[in-house]
């Protein structure tokens, strides 16, 4: 991915769109940008695969939300966050297939109360993590409970 954002860049600086200045910046979104593409229509094609398109959309809004808000997961090559982040979509995917529970057990999940602020200082942050990915999973699979299908 560096390769053909390096190229994307020299690019659009040689057509004079962008100064020499600011080449690390636009290499680094581009590679960035070219990155999440590319996982992002992995998962979309698995999603085809599955015939599970709904439940992509939903989960996908959901996590990109939650992710935006709390942080997550940051590895250090493309190559590790590739496979962690698609692992996980199909994981969600898969698991959705399978299981079915009543809404009425999505509504408990979710009326649960949470006290993640206070777990967060009690806990170490791959405890807190874990407890966060567990919040994910409920109110994906309360979304999906109720749009989907």
């Amino acid at each position: 991915m560096k390769y053909l954002s390096e190229k994307i860049t020299d690019y659009v600086i040689k057509t004079g769109a962008a100064s020499e200045e600011s080449y690390a910046i636009y290499q680094y979104g581009f590679q960035i940008g070219l990155e999440m593409v590319s996982c992002f229509l992995t998962c979309f094609c698995i999603a085809i695969w599955l015939h599970m398109i709904p439940e992509f959309g939903v989960f996908t809004i959901v996590f990109m939300l939650l992710r935006t808000y709390a942080g997550g997961l940051h590895l250090n090559r493309f190559g590790a966050c590739f496979l962690c982040s698609v692992s996980v979509q199909t994981l969600i995917l898969v698991i959705n297939s399978k299981f079915t529970f009543p809404v009425i057990f999505s509504w408990i999940l979710i009326s649960r109360k949470n006290y993640t602020h206070v777990v967060y200082k009690r806990l170490k942050y791959k405890e807190f993590m874990d407890s966060s990915m567990c919040i994910i999973l409920k109110k994906h699979y309360f979304l999906y409970t109720c749009f989907a299908r």
